[in-house]
């Protein structure tokens, strides 16, 4: 039988299973919402926290703050500038669209 209570380590939230199981399911019939019917491709552990972490640089980068994020995610200066780069193509493509 599975253990009764789960924990939520960064929260520090203790919770039952039929909590979290509940919890699941709304988080599930959401996504249904949004992406329902839709072919979703949905990266593996590694490659999603990459993904993360990238648009979270992004979105914390303000064009002077770059040895912060070195430091933060143990980074070179040139991956900083890199990932930034990558991430303002995939937003710009996203808001635009392919021009041409």
């Amino acid at each position: 039988m599975r253990n009764n209570i789960f924990r939520f380590v960064r929260v520090g939230v203790l919770i039952t299973f039929h909590e979290a199981w509940r919890i699941a399911k709304r988080l599930i019939i959401r996504q249904s919402h949004f992406l329902g019917g839709g072919m979703v491709y949905l990266p593996r552990n590694d490659k999603l926290k990459k993904a993360l972490r990238d648009a979270q640089m992004y979105h914390d980068f303000d064009g002077r703050n770059h040895r912060v994020l070195m430091k933060k995610y143990k980074l070179t200066q040139q991956s900083v500038y890199q990932i930034v780069a990558e991430q303002r193509k995939l937003f710009v493509d996203k808001c635009q669209g392919k021009l041409f």
